[in-house]
This record gives C-alpha cells, structure tokens and sequence, in this order.
C-alpha cells in the first residue's frame, strides 16, 4: 500500500491518512491462537500418552 504525503502537513490531512490506514487494518483477518490456550486438560503426561498411541499400532 502506498500513501502519498505532499507538503505542507496539516492536522486533517495527517488523520486522515491514519483512518486509511486503520480501515485496511481491520479488514484483514487475524488469527488469535489466544483462544485456542489451555483448552485441554490432560489426565496423563503427554509423553505417557505417546508411547500409548503408538503401542496401540503394534
């Protein structure tokens, strides 16, 4: 994205610039892996689950 600034700055044109840059901001999509934290509780070890699963293939 490109803006182009031209002399002289004023007050106005500097918040509007910054509105630009805040609505193509909130446009895009991001991932919040925050939700997604301690979400499971586990019973056993993890490396105790592991060798589990992998005794079950034999």
């Amino acid at each position: 994205m490109i803006i182009e600034i031209h002399k002289p700055l004023t007050k106005s044109k500097i918040q509007k610039i910054s509105k630009r840059l805040a609505e193509r901001k909130s446009k895009k999509k991001v991932f919040n892996p925050d939700k997604y934290f301690n979400t499971i509780k586990w019973q056993e070890k993890p490396a105790e689950i592991q060798t589990q699963m992998r005794n079950e293939w034999k």
